[in-house]
């Protein structure tokens, strides 16, 4: 098993998983950390590098990674996703200063500051309670007019005294000062109207997008690139 990021993928940076079957709630670091000791223990041998090349030569496929080269009968792509972006300017540049895309890897940064989280999926509705526990205040945004997750984590955001729920709205601009967010730029999709949001940190959990580019000539993919 070649692994060049995180075991586990992206269940590693969920701040609760609750609804796996047979299993108790624990946080998403500890559940691939099991997920991980039950591969060894069956014989799987995991090794942390990233494949940088791979083609198919005489029967075999060929698979290059920094420091070796392996050679397959067969091979399973489990590639997974990453997150995807926002697309707004300026963000490749503010990541890590003040622009994040996991709430467990960054949350603590801002303890006792004002965040905003866009999304409107389970994911962003975890990411602000998260957030909640120690954050000053939390902005949840979402471009539609209500959520598309779970019912029940919708309920826990609007108990929240210190979440704040703006429907209908997208991110527009990012505001920076010497390279560090000051805040975030919103827009009504109803009616154009926007607002500034004094924010420290802005996490992002708009969906995720295959990682599936390095297979592209080897693999067929559906419209969205799976």
């Amino acid at each position: 098993v070649l692994e060049g990021e995180t075991l586990g993928g992206q269940i590693a940076f969920a701040p609760q998983v609750d609804n796996y079957p047979g299993l108790p709630g624990m946080s998403g670091g500890e559940f691939a950390q099991q997920l991980t000791q039950q591969a060894e223990v069956q014989g799987a041998e995991i090794l942390p590098e990233p494949v940088t090349a791979m083609r198919t030569r005489d029967g075999l496929v060929e698979i290059t990674v920094p420091q070796a080269r392996y050679t397959a009968r067969a091979l399973i792509l489990a590639t997974g996703v990453s997150h995807r972006k926002l697309g707004l300017p300026g963000e490749d540049e503010l990541v890590g200063a003040g622009v994040s895309y996991c709430a467990v890897c960054d949350g603590a940064f801002y303890r006792d500051r004002p965040v905003a989280v866009v999304g409107g999926g389970n994911v962003a509705m975890q990411e602000a309670l998260f957030l909640a526990q120690s954050c000053a205040q939390v902005t949840l945004i979402h471009r539609r007019d209500q959520f598309r997750g779970e019912h029940r984590l919708a309920e826990q955001v609007l108990r929240r005294d210190n979440i704040q729920v703006l429907l209908s709205h997208v991110p527009a601009a990012l505001l920076q000062e010497d390279g560090q967010l000051t805040g975030l730029k919103v827009r009504s999709v109803k009616d154009g109207r926007e607002q500034v949001l004094a924010v420290d940190g802005l996490f992002a959990a708009v969906g995720q997008q295959p990682r599936n580019q390095i297979f592209a000539n080897l693999v067929m993919t559906d419209d969205d690139g799976y």
